[in-house]
């Protein structure tokens, strides 16, 4: 698949790291750059739209993760409220450009 194909961006942050967990803080962006564009035809715009996320964590890169396996129990803090203003203003005056 190429990068061009992709609908959403993840960047993953880790914390803290502890005895059998670890922190993250994880960020989901539009690969158009544009929140307010939707993410498929006809479908919602991406900013403000709740997501679900199922998470798989693998122990090295010699593999695929395996999605027979159940996923490791996540909790989460609440998401900020969505800002659309502050989402419109970031992507005006901050337009990706894709080389």
């Amino acid at each position: 698949m190429a990068f061009s194909d992709l609908a959403l961006s993840f960047l993953v942050f880790p914390q803290e790291w502890k005895p059998g967990s670890i922190d993250v803080r994880f960020l989901v962006l539009p690969s158009s750059g544009d929140p307010l564009q939707s993410l498929i035809p006809a479908g919602p715009q991406f900013a403000g739209t709740a997501f679900s996320f199922q998470p798989h964590f693998i122990p090295g890169l010699d593999a695929l993760p395996d999605l027979s396996v159940a996923p490791v129990p996540l909790t989460f803090v609440a998401a900020p409220a969505f800002n659309g203003a502050l989402a419109k203003t970031l992507f005006n005056n901050f337009k990706a450009k894709y080389v």
